[in-house]
């Protein structure tokens, strides 16, 4: 890639949701690897970190981390204001997440996503 095509991907941003292992992981560090900024969350703080510790060792210094619920409305307002502030916009969400509690059905999560990514995605829409 030229180095237009690297300036031009690293004025990208990503959130990818549930990113602290497995599938969220690698998507991670797969746009990372290509320059993009990437806001790596999780709902275990110290889980999501220790991700993000980990990539920024091995040469991806354009991950950052942010904690997220995304089951909990303000968790996702919280989300979605720090990147408004820390970037401007928002070019790539990824919502990886696995939900594992009992008595959680997947039409009830349905709901609650479409709500709290919906919003998130009006208000990167909206700035």
């Amino acid at each position: 890639m030229g180095s237009d095509g690297k300036h031009a991907a690293a004025e990208r941003y990503a959130v990818v949701t549930g990113a602290n292992k497995g599938i969220g992981l690698e998507t991670v560090r797969q746009l990372a690897s290509q320059g993009i900024t990437v806001v790596l969350t999780a709902r275990n703080e110290k889980r999501g970190l220790e991700a993000t510790s980990k990539l920024q060792e091995s040469g991806l210094s354009n991950v950052v981390f942010h904690q997220l619920d995304v089951l909990d409305t303000a968790s996702v307002q919280d989300l979605a204001k720090f990147v408004q502030e820390k970037f401007g916009r928002l070019d790539i969400l990824v919502r990886e997440f696995n939900v594992t509690a009992k008595g959680v059905q997947s039409s009830k999560l349905r709901i609650h996503e479409e709500k709290h990514f919906g919003f998130f995605t009006m208000k990167m829409i909206k700035a």
